[in-house]
């Protein structure tokens, strides 16, 4: 925990002994994401390539925590798994050797609930790292 967020919880004028405390027993609560007016945003991140493509996955509403993320490109038949990267981020290389060719479905599956959404032709077949998709869809509760 950043030494920010302990003194938010600290009494006025006791941030340093709350600091100085050592170990801290938390309770977290987890909490539902509302993101009103706002669609899943895809941002294709630096160092992506035809032949690996890692994306962070933005503004995800719903009642938890991204279970899968899967990927159809333009000539697959069918949607492939993603790797769990870590955080918000998830990666594939190109396993055959053959560059990526958009434009790319995602489909984001819920952990809590297995609710899932497809976000269709979200990422363009040139696609550029760095650059950030916005989706038609949001997650529902």
């Amino acid at each position: 925990m950043s030494g920010a967020a302990i003194n938010a919880m600290a009494l006025p004028s006791r941030e340093g002994q709350l600091r100085n405390r050592g170990l801290y027993n938390l309770l977290y609560k987890r909490v539902p994401c509302r993101y009103r007016g706002t669609n899943i945003q895809f941002r294709v991140d630096n160092g992506s390539s035809a032949y690996w493509l890692s994306i962070l996955i933005k503004y995800v509403g719903g009642p938890g925590d991204i279970g899968q993320v899967y990927i159809k490109m333009a000539n697959w038949f069918a949607f492939q798994p993603m790797k769990h990267a870590w955080g918000a981020n998830w990666m594939m290389p190109s396993y055959d050797g053959k560059p990526f060719k958009g434009p790319m479905d995602i489909k984001i599956v819920s952990k809590l609930n297995r609710h899932s959404v497809v976000a269709r032709g979200v990422i363009p077949g040139y696609f550029r790292p760095g650059t950030t998709y916005n989706s038609r869809v949001q997650m529902a509760f």
